[in-house]
């Protein structure tokens, strides 16, 4: 049974450890940008994919198989990618799509286990995916992502910032011009 999620388990450690890299290497100088792409590879793409993986073992009956396994291994990771290179991108489109892709592979990790009996393993299995499924666990940081929020930041165009707490640009002192927005 491990056997069948070995590979999410090995892709969460991955993550773990990535997210961990990242994070040492920028911890001189972290960015918005550096910080929430370290939590979001440790603790979405890694120990949420760990924990739901770990369910799945005790949880899933003889129905859910290595193709299940295999298809929420990739689409879950695909999804986490995707919304990583939307962010870096600056491209909602790309943060959307990526977004569209974990929320099928949420859904095929409640599939799998939708003939356990109800009880306190199923909900524990299930409070990840409400959490990670909650829309607000892949948006990217505050004030924008990569190139078109520094351009924001220097008075630059805004067309690219997405975020909803975002001032007009006539609001805007000349503070933006030095590198701080206003969120």
């Amino acid at each position: 049974m491990v056997a069948r999620v070995a590979p999410l388990l090995a892709a969460g450690a991955i993550a773990i450890v990535a997210g961990g890299l990242l994070a040492a290497a920028v911890a001189h100088a972290p960015g918005r940008t550096a910080v929430w792409l370290s939590a979001f590879l440790v603790l979405v793409v890694g120990v949420v994919q760990v924990a739901l993986a770990a369910g799945q073992v005790l949880l899933a009956g003889p129905g859910a198989g290595r193709g299940t396994a295999r298809c929420e291994l990739a689409l879950y990771n695909l999804g986490g990618a995707g919304v990583i290179a939307g962010t870096l991108a600056g491209s909602f489109v790309l943060v959307a799509l990526g977004t569209g892709v974990f929320l099928a592979a949420l859904a095929t990790f409640l599939l799998a286990v939708r003939y356990a009996p109800t009880g306190p393993g199923v909900r524990a299995h299930r409070a990840p995916i409400a959490v990670v499924g909650d829309q607000r666990a892949a948006r990217p940081p505050p004030g924008g992502v990569g190139r078109r929020s520094l351009e924001a930041g220097r008075g630059g165009r805004r067309s690219g910032d997405w975020s909803r707490r975002s001032p007009p640009r006539a609001a805007c002192s000349g503070a933006d011009r030095v590198g701080i927005a206003y969120h």
